[in-house]
């Protein structure tokens, strides 16, 4: 494994400079690839080693972005997804939206990488029902690279968070603070800010919660909503007064007419209530007009938290991305300065969210050796790993099923966190019961790989080994020096000398010593060595290093 150096930490948010002591190198390349993506081949790193950093990172991310107009409209993504154009139930979308992302994250694995990422921050789960699942998995995808004010205003009236957090049942005499709690708390700035001041405090929850009342869950093919104007408060809410030096602000609804009077129901003996609007005032106006006055004054209030907590939600969001790309330790190595560049440019680039990207992973502090093979990976992570080193492009040809259910046995169940905070992850990934299982469930994985599949990693161990070897024919010969050039390939930190015993012997199998000592075995020649392959990557799964990257 090429070896990298570095004398001190660099927080800084500049642009990371190849050098002598930090080289544009494969295993600088792979970081990049484990990071930002699921993982990459062997062809990926070395056509990615021949662009500048800046310029592998921009055509990473520009891809992903570009990729969401493969999807189409609303309508046919959700025909796609559903087969006939429709769901018969929660395990339906459930199960079709999970097998998506499982082939979106062997054929499209940088837009995979932030939609689980979001999917863990603007969480629900999948008992919400069919259409309201779809509908979310949509937005996860729409927004991923994009606004983040305009992705939170849009997923908090969706009909999956509606019906998560209950906002479906909240009336302005009795407003249910479910969401506006986990908006405040979860979703934009924490309850502290990072130098221990409260954000908000109860009085700004329910007020909040106020501005979410009336609204109802409506799932059709239109995306439109559900408004009724007498289950909304309509009066003024003013909030943040008392926390961050008290500059606070009120939002004050400004409604078409009056609005009609009497009873809150959202249905009347059967029949839906008169006064009920469907509609939505982004892809569907209509007559609307209560709707339209509600949403917008929901609009100003996000336009307000955005201006009065800016900083704090720059600075919450940011931090989690810095989690969740680069380590867990936002404490050390000059993560604080950089966490604070970060929130900076979040803020400057009007909440967009690329920018941000884009400046993490061209960054100095990014490339630090410090960075590298110090994650523990998630369950979708580990799991994918090895697919994607092996150049499986075509998700049709490996049963992508085995993936989704390697990641639920051991705790991460696509669209459906334990709760409303996520995933804890990091050091909770790897327990004792988590850590056989994961390597059951890759036995499992790797034994459904079809012959196709088997061959192409025989094919990439022969590549490995002469690019390792000056292409010399006779190093195919030797399982040491196999095992030696496919190490770096598939582990972002080095293993111990009698691991690479062990790896050998795992590589040399049941075959007798004088197979390999008069030259009888070659990996080019001998029928059956690329079962002998997988066996050796299958012993890699169960090293401990493979579940760092």
């Amino acid at each position: 494994m090429s070896a990298i150096t570095c004398n001190t930490i660099n927080s800084s948010i500049n642009a990371y400079t190849p050098s002598g002591a930090k080289p544009w190198n494969v295993q600088r390349v792979r970081h990049l690839y484990n990071r930002l993506s699921f993982g990459a081949s062997r062809q990926e790193i070395q056509a990615g080693i021949t662009k500048t950093p800046a310029q592998l990172v921009d055509q990473l991310i520009n891809a992903a972005i570009a990729s969401f107009q493969n999807y189409g409209s609303y309508q046919t993504f959700h025909t796609q997804l559903s087969g006939d154009g429709s769901f018969d139930g929660n395990y339906h979308a459930f199960r079709a939206c999970g097998g998506h992302f499982s082939r979106q994250a062997i054929e499209n694995s940088v837009r995979a990488k932030m939609v689980l990422f979001w999917s863990g921050h603007l969480v629900v789960d999948n008992d919400v029902g069919d259409m309201p699942l779809f509908d979310y998995y949509y937005l996860l995808h729409q927004h991923a690279f994009g606004n983040f004010k305009d992705f939170v205003i849009e997923m908090g009236l969706s009909h999956a968070m509606l019906q998560y957090l209950g906002a479906t049942f909240s009336q302005g005499s009795n407003p249910n603070e479910n969401y506006s709690r986990e908006l405040l708390e979860l979703f934009l700035m924490g309850f502290e800010d990072k130098n221990g001041n409260d954000n908000y405090d109860q009085n700004d929850v329910v007020q909040v919660a106020r501005v979410i009342t009336g609204w109802w869950v409506h799932s059709d093919l239109n995306r439109n909503w559900a408004f009724n104007p007498k289950c909304h408060d309509w009066g003024s809410k003013t909030m943040m007064t008392t926390t961050q030096g008290g500059a606070g602000f009120t939002i004050t609804p400004n409604p078409p007419s009056t609005p009609p009077a009497g009873a809150c129901h959202l249905f009347n003996n059967g029949t839906a209530e008169a006064d009920r609007e469907v509609g939505h005032p982004i892809y569907n106006l209509g007559n609307i007009p209560f709707m339209t006055a509600a949403y917008q004054e929901y609009v100003n209030l996000h336009d307000q938290l955005f201006t009065v907590r800016a900083d704090q939600i720059a600075w919450f969001i940011c931090k989690k991305i810095y989690q969740y790309f680069v380590s867990n330790d936002t404490e050390n190595n000059g993560a604080g300065t950089f966490i604070d560049a970060l929130a900076q440019t979040f803020k400057n680039a009007n909440w967009e969210i690329a920018p941000v990207l884009r400046q993490l992973f061209k960054s100095e502090h990014f490339f630090e050796e410090t960075h590298i093979g110090v994650r523990i990976k998630n369950p979708w992570e580990f799991f994918t790993a090895v697919p994607n080193q092996g150049n499986i492009t075509d998700s049709s040809s490996l049963n992508v099923y085995g993936l989704s259910a390697g990641a639920q046995a051991v705790g991460q169940t696509f669209l459906n966190p334990p709760d409303v905070s996520g995933w804890d992850g990091y050091r909770t990934w790897i327990t004792q019961y988590s850590l056989v299982t994961r390597w059951g469930q890759y036995s499992n994985i790797i034994g459904s790989f079809n012959s196709t599949i088997i061959e192409n990693f025989r094919q990439l161990a022969e590549d490995l080994t002469l690019a390792a070897n000056n292409n010399d024919i006779n190093a195919l010969k030797s399982p040491q020096l196999i095992v030696e050039a496919l190490i770096p390939h598939f582990f972002s930190v080095e293993l111990q000398p009698a691991q690479i015993g062990k790896a050998v012997g795992a590589l040399r199998g049941t075959l007798p010593p004088s197979y390999y000592e008069e030259g009888y075995w070659g990996l080019n020649f001998y029928p059956g060595a690329e079962g002998q392959i997988i066996d050796l990557i299958l012993f890699f799964t169960r090293q401990p290093e493979f579940n760092l990257c």
